[in-house]
């Protein structure tokens, strides 16, 4: 499949599993997509069936409101308009280390082919970013074994950071943290975040990991010094439900493209 100029972008033709229509809101369908450019007017997100290879529904990138990682699921992207999530992306790999590579090169394709970022995958607007991630082990508060954890530090639309941790086994996200104060060096390759709440304790798996957690941590506990306080916020970690979002069919979608496609 190409665009009108006769080419397919690059590194975004793969399989990946999408988040059906409401009704089927918790299961995923396997798809094979693929991403065509369109310069200066986005691009268009084509998903085939892979036993029929019949082209299922098309996203049109100029209609996108929104890319950012899924916050329930790890590796997951969401696709947003303007009523919310339409769409999250799932890609599929023999193995972790592959599937995070593919989810990094989607998000990057996809910010770049959308009208939301310029030709280097900078934000035109205030997005939700990953800074840094890795694992980590997380000792727990009642519990004091360690478990280890995958970590995401973002930055959110609204400039909140946060600190995500999902599950090793299941990718599912366990909890989020935010409200950082400050980060402290402690014994070993450990490492410590307060919030208003209570204090994190992190392990790293080598001395230059904690060293790296440490230096994307603390420019950010600066930059949020030097914001106005936000009495709203606080630092408790949460635990994250199932996705409640209301996802929109096919059909939906499609009626919008026609009609966006006669204005």
């Amino acid at each position: 499949q190409r665009d009108r100029e006769g080419r397919v972008h690059k590194a975004a033709a793969s399989d990946a599993s999408d988040l059906g229509p409401p009704e089927k809101e918790n299961q995923m369908t396997k798809r094979y997509v693929v991403l065509l450019k369109s310069n200066n007017k986005g691009g268009e997100l084509l998903f085939f069936d892979p036993v029929t290879s019949a082209c299922s529904h098309v996203v049109r990138m100029k209609y996108v409101t929104g890319l950012e990682p899924a916050p329930t699921m790890l590796n997951a992207l969401d696709i947003d308009d303007q009523n919310g999530v339409a769409w999250r992306l799932l890609p599929e790999g023999s193995h972790e280390d592959e599937v995070h590579d593919y989810f990094t090169r989607w998000l990057h394709h996809l910010k770049v082919t959308s009208l939301l970022y310029d030709l280097n995958g900078n934000g035109r607007s205030r997005t939700t970013e990953i800074i840094f991630e890795g694992y980590l082990a997380k000792r727990g508060n009642y519990n004091t074994a360690n478990r280890r954890r995958w970590f995401q530090l973002l930055t959110t639309q609204d400039g909140e950071h946060l600190l995500r941790y999902f599950k090793e086994e299941t990718r599912e996200i366990k909890g989020t943290i935010s409200g950082f104060s400050e980060v402290l060096a402690e014994s070993g390759n450990s490492f410590s975040v307060l919030t208003p709440e209570r204090k994190y304790m992190f392990t790293a798996e080598s001395d230059a990991e904690r060293k790296a957690w440490m230096d994307a941590l603390c420019p950010l506990l600066e930059e949020a010094r030097s914001q106005p306080s936000n009495s709203g916020k606080t630092g408790r970690a949460s635990r994250m439900r199932s996705p409640t979002t209301t996802l929109l069919s096919v059909a939906t979608i499609a009626g919008r493209l026609r009609a966006g496609s006669r204005s």
